[in-house]
């Protein structure tokens, strides 16, 4: 996808050789240590940022990027729930910045899709979350039986006349706790950038490699928006936790600009990250696949596209002239708690399109003695 000027260059892609891929390089100032505690003072303040280049033939005006104090620079608590739903073994996150307003999601560890969780507000009574998959069905509420924050989680799943147990308790074995962190800077007419960031309320209980990198400190967080931030751009850097289980950690950063100068232009990218929580070692999705997996990879995507694919403008791009297989995605390829996904850029009317590859399915692709075939063991995949 081509970069809008004046918005974000576009980063590079990977271009994996003979030798064993390498992972996407994570942000190079989430690498360094913490800084000194005045970096980090909670009311609103003046950073002054580099300013970004300029045509020579222009005189630079170096803009003044403020961290704005906001509700949005509240950290979003992350609780991991363990254990059995409708008897199945699952895994549950919930999530909030206030525990009267839940989000979450869950999954079964060997059936069925990832499914969303919303709180509906109503006092008083129990907590109620709506259930819903990934085409935003809805497909029930959990009837909370215990309260958000505590150490079991109990619930009742109601979808019409079935009902199934929700027994679960709160652990981080084989995953991280983690936190996400949003800070907001703003340069007035200059544009201005949102960035959410992961945040350790533990970091010993993490791998020593990792800390730095799951846990940037106040100057490594400038120094990464000052990285994604170009002028005359209205940015948003959304990061999404994929998969944090069985000593795999996956997240995304969605990227979004939009120009403020008036000509409307836009800009999505985004790039994911696999790390190995056993040996703090970050991944490439490619290097946990047979060395042979890019043409079955290719028939898998392919059977994900729906029949009218070749009529559908944001998705005829991907198999081209052969229906029977499809291209390798253009922007990422991502772990995901129940698969892989893969996804494409397209016209900017379309958005990135993803298609997603159950475990089931990618099984006979993997390397055997990867951390992948490891969780995939664990799961009885």
């Amino acid at each position: 996808m081509a970069a809008l000027a004046g918005c974000q260059p576009e980063r590079p892609k990977e271009h994996p050789g003979d030798a064993e891929p390498l992972p996407p390089a994570p942000p190079a100032a989430a690498q360094a240590g913490p800084a000194a505690p005045a970096a980090a003072k909670a009311s609103a303040e003046t950073v002054q940022l580099p300013a970004p280049a300029h045509p020579a033939d222009t005189e630079p005006v170096e803009p003044v990027w403020r961290v704005v104090n906001s509700p949005a620079r509240r950290v979003l608590q992350v609780h991991r729930y363990v254990g059995t739903i409708g008897g199945q073994p699952a895994t549950a996150e919930l999530q909030w910045y206030h525990p009267d307003s839940i989000m979450g999601s869950f999954y079964l560890h060997q059936t069925g899709p990832a499914y969303r969780l919303e709180g509906i507000r109503q006092k008083p009574g129990p907590i109620v979350l709506t259930v819903d998959a990934a085409d935003y069905d809805v497909i029930g509420q959990w009837h909370l039986q215990s309260r958000p924050g505590t150490a079991v989680l109990n619930a009742r799943w109601r979808d019409g006349h079935r009902q199934r147990t929700v027994a679960l308790r709160e652990s981080y074995v084989g995953a991280v706790r983690y936190g996400v962190r949003t800070s907001f800077y703003s340069a007035d007419s200059a544009g201005s950038i949102l960035q959410d960031f992961l945040t350790l309320p533990f970091p010993t209980s993490v791998h020593p490699r990792l800390r730095p990198l799951l846990n940037p400190g106040p100057q490594a967080r400038i120094q990464l928006m000052n990285e994604a931030r170009e002028d005359l751009c209205d940015a948003t850097n959304r990061l999404s936790v994929l998969l944090n289980d069985f000593g795999l950690f996956s997240y995304r950063l969605a990227f979004e600009s939009r120009q403020t100068d008036g000509h409307g232009g836009r800009k999505d990218d985004q790039t994911s990250f696999l790390f190995d929580l056993v040996s703090g070692r970050p991944l490439a999705v490619e290097s946990q696949l047979r060395p042979s997996y890019e043409l079955p990879l290719r028939r898998l995507l392919a059977k994900q596209l729906p029949a009218d694919a070749k009529e559908n403008l944001c998705l005829a791009y991907i198999t081209h002239d052969d229906p029977t297989l499809a291209e390798l995605p253009d922007i990422d390829m991502c772990l995901t708690a129940t698969g892989l996904e893969a996804t494409y850029g397209a016209a900017q009317v379309c958005g990135p399109q993803t298609l997603h590859v159950s475990y089931r399915e990618l099984r006979p692709l993997v390397r055997p003695g990867t951390p992948l075939a490891r969780m995939l063991a664990a799961r009885g995949l």
